[in-house]
């Protein structure tokens, strides 16, 4: 049981990564389409801050997560590893 969980969990912070990122690009669309509405003269100073702060949290949560993950996926590697070498032995 405790060994599906840690996967399920890596697998969360998997998805939870890959969302992120997605929400990175998002608002990093917003901050570059709130500074390129100085182009038409409707440019929003707000929504370029607001976009920049956003793509920045998501892109600090995502590498968090990604970090996270990775030592999961270390720990799921070695005991795999060792479920092999008893298999063998036995």
């Amino acid at each position: 049981m405790n060994d599906n969980c840690s996967e399920k969990m890596a697998t969360i912070k998997r998805l939870g990564t890959m969302l992120c990122s997605i929400g990175t690009l998002v608002s990093f669309a917003y901050s570059i389409g709130g500074v390129g509405g100085y182009l038409f003269g409707r440019g929003r100073p707000l929504v370029a801050a607001a976009g920049l702060a956003a793509g920045a949290l998501f892109a600090w949560s995502a590498l968090l997560l990604w970090k996270s993950y990775l030592a999961d996926a270390e720990a799921l590697n070695k005991r795999d590893k060792r479920r092999a070498d008893s298999a063998r032995k036995s």
